[in-house]
């Protein structure tokens, strides 16, 4: 029959195990299977496991490699028993987590749709600097965290406090800076779990500021403050007999999207005269030479050159190879007709 389960203490004490494939199909490691396998280095552990019982690698002190073939949401969803974990029974920071077949180390980004983090889950894992926790999570069990003493920051993007207990973060600094969404931080500290256990809790707002070129062309909409982590979605409408260029930072996007990060100011940038949907996209090639630039490929289509805060330098037709002497150095954009800005930068 098909093996879905260890025996406990299966191992126990085979000091000559140096390595170990644990079959695909076991759900259950029972309780010390591998105790006192004092010589086993690496560990596989399919995605078919969903308990892990206590004890389970006790005395595996070797242990520096343990591969789990299943994804970073399964893995938090393993139910561990007491020290089951196999990163407790070494120092965290020599032993190496691959979940699939990436190796868990620095930055920890728990996946949204993950609705607890189960007892012990990273348990004494030092390779880990700081851990993003998804909205979606409701519950940090006991002892996920504990023992996992790099960690100086934990991102949070629960707007409701997760559940916690006293040891789910046990051995991390309690002044580790921990990051709650905009509009969060009164509710992390009066959470007697959370406001008696960090003492450095703040709020990560993010503000976007977004302008125009020419008020009369046209409006951005979007911007504003957001959480930290939040997707944002600009939008840039051309008011009638005007037409969008870009964005400040180069791109031709729209809507832009992004990622909240840190503050950013954005400009749209629009030009007058409307882009007929039947205007013909001629090939062309921009050129930057001794502080000018040059159009050449096409001819008699409208274009404009305008520099990074959205001044129009040039607007006029194309003549093929006509150089446009730039007032000054740095970075300019270049827009023919309905094609996309070519960024160019001229030095003298």
């Amino acid at each position: 029959p098909n093996l879905t389960t260890t025996n406990s203490y299966m191992f126990n004490g085979c000091t000559s195990l140096e390595s170990f494939v644990i079959p695909d199909g076991v759900t259950s490691i029972a309780v010390g299977a591998f105790y006192g396998c004092s010589k086993l280095t690496s560990v596989t552990i399919p995605n078919s496991v969903t308990t892990i019982e206590s004890q389970a690698f006790s005395g595996c002190s070797k242990l520096t490699s343990v591969n789990y073939m299943g994804t970073l949401a399964q893995w938090c969803n393993i139910d561990f028993g007491s020290y089951a974990n196999p990163t407790y029974n070494t120092p965290g920071d020599t032993l190496r987590l691959f979940i699939g077949d990436t190796l868990l180390e620095g930055s920890l980004v728990i996946p949204e749709g993950v609705e607890a983090i189960k007892n012990y889950a990273f348990h004494n894992y030092q390779r880990l600097s700081s851990v993003t926790i998804p909205n979606s999570v409701t519950s940090i069990g006991a002892g996920a965290f504990a023992g996992c003493t790099n960690i100086n920051t934990i991102r949070m993007r629960c707007t409701i406090p997760p559940s916690i207990t006293g040891t789910s973060f046990s051995g991390v600094s309690n002044n580790a800076l921990v990051k709650v969404p905009c509009g969060a931080l009164q509710g992390y500290l009066i959470n007697q779990d959370w406001g008696n256990r960090f003492t450095n809790i703040i709020e990560s707002c993010v503000n976007v500021t977004t302008s125009v070129n020419e008020i009369v062309m046209g409006v951005v909409n979007g911007g504003g403050t957001y959480s930290e982590g939040d997707t944002v979605s600009l939008v840039a409408k051309a008011f009638p007999g005007n037409h969008f260029v870009g964005w400040s930072n180069g791109s031709t996007e729209n809507p832009l999207m992004f990622v909240a990060e840190s503050d950013i100011s954005l400009m749209a940038i629009f030009d007058t005269g409307e882009v007929g949907i039947e205007e013909v996209r001629e090939a062309y090639k921009v050129a930057s030479e001794n502080g000018s630039i040059s159009i050449s490929g096409t001819s008699g289509q409208m274009f404009s050159i305008f520099d990074i805060t959205g001044r129009i330098i040039v607007c006029e037709k194309i003549e093929n190879g006509k150089q446009y002497l730039m007032p000054h150095n740095g970075v300019y954009m270049v827009q023919v007709g309905n094609c996309p800005a070519q960024k160019v930068v001229v030095i003298k």
